[in-house]
Order: C-alpha cells, then sequence, then structure tokens
C-alpha cells in the first residue's frame, strides 16, 4: 500500500465516522467547558472570570455547533423535517459561528492588550457581534448556493473568506495569548506547553484557511484524487469540511489544556505559597526580612528584584519600611527606614486607592505616569501594586525584570535583547495574591512599628519635660496619638485625681462638641455620631492595674478615657493611616502606654508641686533684717503660721483641691475658708472613713507607715450634689492636734487611696511636709518666746535692783520733804502763811502728793506688802488707780466715765490689774494734754465674753502714730519725749504671766484711741 492510498483511506475512515465526530467534539467541547467553569466556581478568583468564562462559554457554543448535525440526522430518522430545515441549521450555524469568534476574540482582549471595563465600549462589543454575524450568514448563504447550483461562481465562491478570516484570527489570537502567558520565566519545562499552544493555534488557522478554500478546490479540481466517489460539487465540499472538523478535534486540547494550566497557575497558590513561606517554616529567614518574604517572592515568579514598602505609622514621621532582595545581588543591606518619597514608583501607587503601576508587560499596555516613565529603563519590565488593608493603602509591592533605571552590563542587555523577558497575566496575578497575602502581615507590622513610636514619641516627651504643665502635657500625649493613629481628631479626659482634665487635638476641631459628649457616654465602644457625613467615635477607657485593688475585681482602677473621631467605614479609603484606629485603640499595649505617660505626668506635677512646697517651708525659718539692719539693735523672726498656711492652701489649689482649713495646737486657732464646713463634718464620725488602716492579727497596722510614718488619712464623701465639695481628706499628725483638711471636687474620687496612686503618694508628702514644717516652726517659736522670756527676766531682775536701790534713795528724800511740807501745811492750816487761793490750793496738793509717792516708795521698797489677793474686783482695781490720778486728772480738767465695772471679777492678782489700769489712764491723760484738748475725756468701760473680760479705755487725746511699735511687745520704746516705755511693757509682762494680755485695738483720733486690757474670768475650778 502506498502513501497516497493510506491517506485515502485516512480520509474516507474521516468521513465516514462524520457523526461520531461530531459527537465526540461536542462532548469533549462540553467536558472542556464544564471543567473550566468547575475551576472557577472551586477557586472564586476574579482575575480569571474576564477570560475564562467566555472561554468556557466559547466551548459551549462549539458543543451546540457540533450538536447541530447530529440533531438534523435525528430529525430525518424520525421524520421530522421540513423544506426550511435546512435553511433553519445554516442560520443557527452561522449564528454560533460568529457567537464563538466573538467569545474568542473576548478572551485574547481580556488577556491581552487591554480590557474592555468602561460602560461606554459596550457598542463596540455588540457592534462586532453584528459583524461576526453578518461574515458568517455570508458564509451560509454561500453553501446555500453551492448545494443549490451546483457550481462555485461569482461571490459565493469567496463567500467563506471574512468568516474563515474573522476565525483565523480569533484562533491566532488566542493561541498566541495563550502562549505568552504561559511561556513563563519560572519554570522552563512550561515552554514545551507554550510551544504546543502555539503550533496547535498555527495549524488551527491553516486548518481554517484551509476550510475557506474548499468550494474553490471542489470547483476546479484539485482534491478528486482524495475525495473520491462523490460526483456532486457540494458533496465534495462536504466530505473535506468534514476531513477539516476531524483533524480540529485534537487541536482544541492545544488551546484547553494550556488554559486550564493558565486557570490554576492564577487561582491555586496552594504550591506557591508553600515555596513562599518555605525560607520561613524550613529555614532561618524571619518572614519581614530582605531574606524572608522578598527573596520568596522573587525566587516564585524569577524576577530580578522585589521590593516591599509598608508605611510606617505618624504624618510627622512620613516614612516607610522598605526590604528589598536582587537576584544578581541577593540582600541589599539590611532592612530600612526611609523618607517618603511621593515622586517615586512606589509613592505614586501609595498615594492614591486604586494605582497600580504596569510596564512593559506581556499583553498589557503601560500604566506608568510620565514623571516615572524616565526613571524605569526601556528593556525593563515592572509590576507595583498597592497593599491594601480595610480599603487604605498601606504598602506597595514592586517586581521588576532587567535594571529600573541606569545602564545594565553588556552580558545583561545581550540577554535581554535576545529573551526580552516581561511579566505575563499569571505573574501580575501572583503579584496581587502575593500583596493580599502580605495585608495582614503588613499591617500587623504596622501596629507594632505604631506601638513602638508611640512608645518612643512618648519616652521623648517625657524625658524632654522640662517643668510640667498637666493641661499641656495631656494636649502633647492626644498630639502623638493624632499623629501616629490619625484619625479626625483625637481626645483625652483624666476622670481619676482630685480635678477632671480633659485635652483635645487639634484644638480647633469641628468635631470638639461630639467628642466632648462622647467623654460622658458610659460605654467604651464605638459610637456613631449619625448622619453620612458624621464621624465615628472609638472609645477606649484608660485604666491603671494594681495588685493592690482588691476592691474591684478586675484589678483597676479606671484613669479617664481615650476618644479618637474616625472616618466612617464606606469613608476610610481617604484615609490611608485611618486602618490603624480600629486595631491600636483596642489594644491594650497602646492604651497602657499612654495611660503609663499621663501617670507619669501626673506624678511629676505633683512631685514638683511637693518639692515646691518643701523648699518654700524651709524658708520659712529664716529670719527677717528690718531696713537699716547696721543701726538695728536686733533681728526680729516672722510669725510664721499665716504665712504657713498660705504656703500650704496655694500649693493645694496649683494641684486642684478647692480649699484648705488647717488648725494647730498653740491655742487651738483654726485657718481656712470653709471652717464651718469642717467643724460640721466633724461633728458626724460615721461620714470619716479611716484610709491606711488595716486588721491584722487582732491588731491595727498602717499600710502607710513606711511613705509618712507620722499620718493619718481619713476621707469623707459628701453625698450632697448641690455642694461643689464631693469629698473632703483629713491629714492629721500623729499625737498632736494639728490638723489639714482638703476639699475636692471630684465625684469620683476615692479608690486613688486603694494603691499607692500619684494623688495618695502626693497626699502623703504634702501632709508630711506641712505638718513637719508647722510642728517645726511652732517648736522654734515657742523656744524663741521662752529665750525672749528668760532675757526679759534677767533685764527686769536687773532693772529691780536698781530700782530698789533708787526707791530707798528715794524713800530718804521723800522723807526729808515730809517735814518741811508739813509746816508749810499747817501754816497755811492756820493762816500764818500769806497768799492767795491758788496758793492754798498748791501746797495743799502738794502734801497729798508726797504721801502718795510715800506710799508707794514703802511699797516698791517692801516696807508695805502689795494687795496680791486674786481673784479681784475689776470696779476696786480700778478706783485704786484712779485715786493715784486723781489729782494730776483733775489739774486738766478731764473727766473720766465708767460702765458695767461693777461686780466684774477678774482672775489676776488686785496690784497687777491696779497698776495696768494706771498706766493706761496716765498715758490717756498725758495724751490728752500733749493734744490740748480742753474737755478732756476717758471712759472705761467693761465687756464680758466666753472666756474673758476686756476693760476698754478710750481717750479723745491725739491718738497714737501711726509708725509707733507697740510698746508692750519690747519695752524701751515710746511715743512720748519723756517717755522710756517700761509702763505698757511691764504690766503687759504681768497680764501675760496670768493668762491675760493688753491690745492697742484704735489708734485714734478717730476713731478715738483704745487700749483693751484683757482679763481671765475667774475658773470654776
Amino acid at each position: 500500500m502506498n502513501f497516497i492510498q493510506m491517506v485515502q483511506d485516512f480520509f474516507r475512515f474521516l468521513v465516514a465516522h462524520e457523526s461520531a465526530t461530531h459527537l465526540l467534539t461536542a462532548i469533549m467541547s462540553l467536558s472542556f467547558a464544564l471543567v473550566i467553569f468547575l475551576v472557577l466556581r472551586r477557586f472564586n478568583v476574579s482575575q480569571n472570570d474576564a477570560w475564562a468564562k467566555p472561554f468556557a462559554w466559547a466551548f459551549v457554543v462549539l458543543a451546540a455547533l457540533h450538536s447541530l448535525p447530529l440533531l438534523l440526522v435525528l430529525l430525518k430518522q424520525l421524520g421530522i423535517t421540513s423544506p426550511y430545515t435546512s435553511y433553519v441549521f445554516y442560520l443557527v450555524a452561522a449564528a454560533g459561528s460568529s457567537l464563538s469568534n466573538y467569545l474568542f476574540f473576548l478572551v485574547g482582549i481580556s488577556l491581552g492588550l487591554f480590557r474592555l471595563k468602561a460602560a461606554a465600549t459596550k457598542h463596540i462589543k455588540y457592534t462586532a457581534l453584528v459583524l461576526l454575524f453578518i461574515a458568517a450568514l455570508i458564509s451560509t448563504i454561500g453553501d446555500i448556493k453551492i448545494e443549490q447550483l451546483q457550481i462555485v461562481g461569482h461571490w459565493w465562491s469567496w463567500a467563506r473568506i471574512p468568516d474563515v478570516l474573522f476565525s483565523t484570527s480569533a484562533l491566532l489570537f488566542v493561541g498566541w495569548v495563550l502562549y505568552s502567558n504561559v511561556s513563563s520565566r519560572r519554570a522552563p519545562r512550561m515552554a514545551l506547553l507554550a510551544q504546543i499552544t502555539l503550533a496547535a493555534a498555527v495549524a488551527y488557522a491553516a486548518l481554517f484557511i484551509l476550510y475557506g478554500a474548499h468550494p474553490l478546490m471542489a470547483q476546479a479540481g484539485w482534491a478528486d484524487w482524495l475525495v473520491t466517489g462523490q460526483p456532486k460539487l457540494s458533496e465534495k465540499i462536504w466530505a473535506m469540511d468534514a476531513a477539516v472538523m476531524s483533524l480540529s478535534l485534537p487541536l482544541k486540547f492545544g488551546y484547553f489544556f494550556p488554559a486550564l494550566t493558565l486557570m490554576l497557575m492564577i487561582a491555586d497558590p496552594a504550591e506557591g505559597i508553600r515555596r513562599l513561606l518555605k525560607n520561613v517554616t524550613h529555614g532561618e529567614a524571619e518572614f519581614l526580612d530582605n531574606n524572608g518574604v522578598t527573596r520568596s517572592i522573587q525566587e516564585e515568579i524569577k524576577a530580578d528584584r522585589v521590593e516591599l514598602y509598608i508605611k510606617l505609622p505618624g504624618t510627622e514621621r512620613d516614612k516607610v519600611a522598605y526590604y528589598c532582595y536582587s537576584r544578581k545581588n541577593g540582600e541589599v543591606g539590611q532592612p530600612e527606614e526611609i523618607q517618603f518619597d511621593k515622586d517615586t514608583v512606589y509613592g505614586w501607587v501609595m498615594s492614591g486607592p486604586n494605582r497600580v503601576l504596569l510596564f512593559r508587560l506581556i499583553n498589557y499596555a503601560d500604566s506608568v505616569p510620565d514623571h516615572l516613565r524616565q526613571r524605569l529603563s526601556p528593556r525593563s519590565s515592572v509590576i507595583a501594586v498597592p497593599i491594601l488593608f480595610h480599603n487604605a493603602v498601606i504598602g506597595c509591592l514592586k517586581a521588576n525584570i532587567g535594571k529600573e533605571n541606569g545602564a545594565e552590563d553588556e552580558k545583561s542587555a545581550e540577554k535581554n535583547v535576545a529573551e526580552d523577558e516581561k511579566f505575563a497575566e499569571a505573574d501580575l496575578q501572583n503579584i496581587h495574591r502575593f500583596a493580599a497575602l502580605l495585608s495582614p502581615i503588613s499591617q500587623d507590622h504596622r501596629k507594632g512599628e505604631a506601638s513602638k513610636e508611640i512608645s518612643h514619641r512618648l519616652t521623648k516627651l517625657q524625658v524632654e519635660a522640662r517643668d510640667y504643665d498637666i493641661d499641656r502635657d495631656i494636649g502633647n500625649v492626644a498630639h502623638i496619638a493624632q499623629d501616629i493613629l490619625a484619625p479626625l481628631a483625637t481626645g483625652i479626659s483624666i476622670k481619676a485625681g482630685f480635678r477632671h482634665y480633659e485635652e483635645y487635638f487639634p484644638k480647633d476641631s469641628p468635631y470638639r462638641a461630639m467628642m466632648e459628649r462622647q467623654m460622658n457616654s458610659p460605654d467604651s465602644t464605638t459610637v456613631s455620631a449619625g448622619g453620612r457625613k458624621s464621624p465615628d467615635f472609638l472609645l477606649k477607657e484608660l485604666k491603671v492595674a494594681s495588685g493592690e485593688l482588691t476592691g474591684k475585681s478586675d484589678g483597676e482602677h479606671p484613669l479617664g478615657k481615650l476618644v479618637l473621631a474616625a472616618h466612617p467605614t464606606v469613608k476610610r479609603t481617604k484615609l490611608p493611616a485611618s486602618a490603624l484606629v480600629s486595631k491600636l485603640i483596642y489594644s491594650r499595649d497602646v492604651s497602657n502606654l499612654i495611660t503609663d505617660a499621663l501617670l507619669n505626668f501626673i506624678r511629676g506635677s505633683l512631685n514638683e508641686t511637693t518639692r515646691e512646697l518643701n523648699i518654700r517651708m524651709s524658708r520659712l525659718g529664716a529670719t527677717k533684717a528690718p531696713a537699716g539692719a547696721e543701726q538695728a539693735v536686733e533681728v526680729e523672726r516672722q510669725d510664721n503660721v499665716p504665712t504657713w498656711f498660705e504656703t500650704i492652701d496655694e500649693m493645694a489649689r496649683k494641684v486642684g483641691f478647692l480649699w484648705t482649713v488647717a488648725k494647730y495646737s498653740n491655742h487651738h486657732e483654726w485657718l481656712g475658708s470653709e471652717i464651718e464646713l469642717v467643724k460640721e463634718l466633724e461633728g458626724r464620725k460615721n461620714l470619716w472613713q479611716d484610709k491606711g488602716k488595716v486588721e491584722k492579727e487582732g491588731q491595727t497596722h498602717n499600710i502607710y507607715e513606711d511613705y509618712a510614718p507620722n499620718i493619718d488619712i481619713a476621707l469623707c464623701t459628701i453625698k450632697q450634689p448641690e455642694r461643689e465639695t464631693s469629698h473632703v481628706i483629713r491629714i492629721s499628725l500623729r499625737e498632736s492636734e494639728q490638723v489639714v483638711w482638703l476639699g475636692v471636687g471630684n465625684p469620683v474620687f476615692e479608690l486613688e487611696f486603694d494603691y499607692l496612686s500619684p494623688w495618695l503618694g502626693f497626699i502623703l508628702r504634702f501632709g508630711d511636709i506641712a505638718h513637719t514644717s508647722l510642728k517645726q516652726n511652732l517648736s522654734k517659736q515657742k523656744q524663741e518666746k521662752f529665750e525672749k522670756e528668760a532675757a526679759e527676766a534677767i533685764g527686769i531682775a536687773t532693772v529691780w535692783v536698781m530700782t530698789n536701790t533708787f526707791v530707798h534713795q528715794m524713800v530718804n528724800q521723800v522723807r526729808d520733804l515730809t517735814s518741811p511740807l508739813t509746816m508749810l501745811e499747817d501754816a497755811v492750816k492756820r493762816g500764818r502763811l500769806k497768799g492767795n487761793e491758788n496758793h492754798r490750793k498748791i501746797i495743799l496738793g502738794m502734801g497729798e502728793a508726797v504721801s502718795q509717792i510715800e506710799g508707794l516708795m514703802k511699797l516698791f521698797s517692801k516696807e508695805t506688802k502689795p494687795d496680791d489677793r486674786r481673784p479681784c474686783s475689776l470696779d476696786e482695781a480700778y478706783q485704786y488707780a484712779f485715786d493715784l490720778l486723781r489729782a494730776a486728772l483733775a489739774r486738766y480738767n478731764i473727766n473720766v466715765t465708767t460702765d458695767n465695772l461693777d461686780g466684774q471679777v477678774v482672775d489676776v492678782p488686785f496690784y497687777v490689774a491696779a497698776y495696768a489700769l494706771a498706766n493706761l489712764l496716765n498715758n490717756a491723760r498725758d495724751a490728752i494734754r500733749d493734744g490740748k484738748v480742753k474737755h478732756g475725756l476717758i471712759e472705761v468701760r467693761a465687756e464680758e465674753t466666753q472666756t474673758m473680760i476686756l476693760c476698754h479705755v478710750t481717750d479723745n487725746g491725739l491718738g497714737v502714730p501711726p509708725d509707733f511699735t507697740t510698746p508692750f511687745e519690747s519695752g524701751g520704746k515710746s511715743s512720748k519725749a519723756h517717755g522710756s516705755g517700761l509702763g505698757l511693757y511691764l504690766s503687759a509682762h504681768s497680764l501675760r504671766e496670768n493668762r491675760g494680755d493688753i491690745k492697742l485695738t484704735s489708734r485714734g483720733p478717730t476713731p478715738p484711741t483704745t487700749f483693751t486690757l484683757c482679763f481671765p474670768k475667774q475658773r470654776k475650778d
């Protein structure tokens, strides 16, 4: 058997089994379509839908076309025929042919140069479909003409040519696109499959061209040697068509398997992911490392260089984490942080939500902005895709073949020119997949970086702080949270402590009023403000964890709240960094960092206040030299108690207390503005809770003993909302009557005492410093008073010795005057001494005065015992003093009135009261005399208080000079030219030794000059 006979036999076999070929082709095409649909459904990869679905439907159409002849045969056998059956058959075949061509073109376009996505291109699809149908219809009409006329001529001889050209173009286009995408650099074994695809496409196209020439070949007789036993022209054409159809059957595998392979390369990443993670799971590489994921991606897609950029949190920081692996150079340095540059490939991609950079991809048009094109080498192929998280761009994955910029070495240039390697569809889809795979890891990396950056920034803020201002410091913490988390606005509130604090950033945020309302929300969850344009408010309660908080089930003390105004979920794409907000606000790491920073600032501010208090208290003991100290005889010490109270009140208000009240042991005096409130609360013992005292082994222990061993603390809660004060803290010095009360205006204040909080530490230090300082100063004042009294006693003793000597001499001198004055009085009385009435009064008065002087001198010289009865009558003491000065007062026409002296009994020796009154009456006489008052008036009035009897001595003299220091504070000072100042001083000294005192209550002259003698009442015991 020769070769021609073999070909003829094979040809006849194909023609004889035409129906079987149609059935097999239909079944195979339908099977191909079902496999493709199953793969699409199994992996649900949207990247395959654009081309794989049309490809599957094209096989469905082919299955339908090959089912038509079988249906026609079945109808003939059933006797269901009509004159129009063949026409319907031809019309349906034309429609199927045009639809299959359209679907193949759609596959090529989707995988090839561009994608038809715009709505404006829909009419192009329909126009193309109509043109394809017209071409197929012309071919069908030509076949009908040939069958009817059995002759090839005129236009129908070429009727198949338009349809054949479209079909051939579609097949070649799809074959080339599949070849381009399957011919991968990643696996050399795929090159064989790619070549089979291209060969199948060329063979399929050749068969279609042959199919188009069948009418001409049958008319010319070129195929008579092959087609035997077919006398009709149409039957010859039919036989050749049947043979071509049979030969095309295996070629369909050349399309199906490459397409299926490409689908699986795109859709099934499992093996690729295993290879991707091999360096991490079975090697020593870290995932986010140059030698980790970037190397794995480079090895998977066989790129020359893979780069990964992750946007780091912080708008002021504005940096990206950069990872790179190069096939030629391996690791390119270490992972690093670089400044974000928007004029780069990654910068352009990350600056918008839907930007993908494509440069020289197989069957893809370039998508590169003009300002970046000059940076790309014309022989390179580049893919750069965004890494998205919650629709926000958080990074960029970039791969390239060839040098991105700059000259290449000669060998690489020759290789690139020869092979002209480019990325294909599978590479693009894998890059997209790797970007999606990197999304959660990148976000976790950003989350960790955000925590580290917040920690770094907060630490830096605390280290660089030169002073403390709580409002400013909280605002700075809010600024850092705003910069790193990047919400619309940030608010921080401090609810714990002595007062509330709230700060917002930015301060002029339009959302501030809404955020202030959210601060008072009882929930710590996401709150929507309502409205499409209103932000979501994310709330996080800031808590202090302490094992000492046994009263709280979670062992945490609420410090305050962190609230962030975030874009609504539907608008998050407008804020690339906002993806961190929802993740990090609920992170304990971030809230703990912010809480610790706030506590440190609060603790620092409180410590600074106690340090200032300590310094100012130490200055209270300093001495103060009066002006002209070089001429001063002595240096005086200030009365430090009022200054002490002013200082502690100022420091307490500085840290947020509303008021301060103090009581100290010296005379049980009270200081402060809320004394009545404190006294009322102290009378209700059930309101007070002792803090720091615990029962252990039947004994009471103070847990604050190590911090303030002499301090006891109690807390009173005021449950009256109308009061501004919600709590009162009592700080008392143990074994002393020194107590300080502090008013708190924070209704939630209390848990601060259950652990060593900054506020408790401040209260302990504040109380210790305040009480210690007061105790030291009172002790110093007491010591100084004792030393002063001792010095005065020595001075008085000296004066007393001198006075006794002087009085003894004066007694002798007075006695020498007594005899002559007695003779003069006797002469006047007997009329032997002549003179006018004035002379008579003077001589007689001199005798009376000399007698009084003699009596006083005898009293001072102890020849007569002083009247020291105690208690004594105030009225009698006054009468004694008045009798001493009666003549002197009458001489200057001074009238003396009394009020309420009868019945007043004072608890001092009689002579002390009498001489004190005599001193004041004598000084009042001098003031009236020196003022040249014609009608002098002295009023002596008694007033009774609970413990004292006050005797006010008032005169209408010239008054006490403004610069005059009261002499009863120290002797030796007087406003009178002839005075010594000892009279008032000695009287005051005697009174004070008997629990009394003397005070200047009015300097005069308006209102009149008044001195007040303070006599203690008679004791009941």
